[in-house]
């Protein structure tokens, strides 16, 4: 069961435990409940009953911290193991075909517990819709501009990744630039002196090299992140499927770090050439803007 993970005081204060809610079907407007029901300290989300539950978790890393922690312990592909979870006072319908519409109507009554469509939930819990989706890269400069809209943070790679990114530039050979490292703005429970920098920067580079290719080039910078040059070639030259691999690297940085305690957040920023840009401070300084973020 998941507790809602806290991001600040309460804005509604409640006598006793924290309401327990179910939703059931994981929908696009049923997820965008997540981030202002991640911030409630009086309201408890259970669990969430989707039949692509597995699939869905890939997608955990594109929504905040909280929320993806929330979800990540409420998500369940078992109806009827959700229909039997005990103490639930709000059930919320997400978007259930018919046939488990009518189950879940008749369990809700026989129980005495609330059954809310979204928008009904939205409005008499007080979550605002926050929209799912994932950060975009900062807009390419102007021509002629000095790329001063990007982030203006310094860039951590070394002189050798630097060459190595100039000679992909020079052979127009289709890439990606991955950065690794601990969230700029971590969700305040994955903070804690028992959480090693060192040790993680291993793992995550242990990690990635089982997943990336032999001759790409992985790096740790003295300010904590890992850097990855991967360039690609035949199937994955495409842009969609290059996004593909780095959400694949996320995954599997997660899973490496899932035992750790307390577990620690990593963003991950990224670049592809040539989609994102055609030389190296542009693509720099993309990777250093976080698009996806693991728990």
């Amino acid at each position: 069961m998941a507790a809602v993970a806290p991001s600040g005081a309460s804005q509604h204060p409640r006598e006793g435990p924290p309401r327990r809610i179910a939703v059931y079907g994981a929908t696009e407007e049923a997820l965008q409940l997540l981030p202002a029901l991640a911030r409630r300290r009086d309201l408890e989300l259970v669990v969430v009953y989707d039949p692509s539950a597995r699939e869905l978790r890939r997608r955990l890393a594109l929504i905040e911290p909280g929320a993806a922690r929330v979800l990540q312990g409420a998500l369940r592909d078992d109806f009827e193991a959700c229909l039997a979870t005990s103490g639930i006072e709000v059930a919320v319908d997400g978007g259930l075909p018919a046939a488990l519409r009518e189950r879940l109507a008749t369990r809700a009554a026989a129980r005495g517990v609330d059954l809310l469509s979204v928008p009904s939930a939205s409005q008499r819990l007080d979550l605002a819709p926050t929209a799912w989706r994932e950060p975009t890269a900062p807009p390419a400069p102007s021509a002629g501009a000095t790329g001063g809209s990007l982030p203006a943070a310094p860039i951590p790679a070394t002189p050798q990744l630097a060459d190595a990114i100039d000679a992909a530039i020079r052979s127009e050979r289709c890439f990606v630039l991955l950065r690794c490292g601990p969230d700029p703005a971590p969700d305040p429970d994955t903070r804690g002196d028992a959480t090693d920098p060192a040790r993680i920067r291993a793992r995550i580079l242990e990690s990635l090299r089982r997943l990336v290719p032999a001759d790409a080039r992985l790096e740790a910078a003295t300010s904590g992140s890992v850097w990855a040059l991967w360039i690609t070639s035949g199937a994955d030259e495409t842009a969609a499927r290059r996004k593909q691999l780095v959400r694949a690297a996320a995954e599997t940085v997660a899973e490496a770090l899932r035992d750790v305690t307390p577990r620690p957040s990593t963003a991950f920023g990224y670049a592809l050439h040539p989609e994102d840009g055609r030389d190296r401070e542009t693509l720099l300084r993309r990777a250093l803007v976080p698009r996806i973020r693991t728990v």
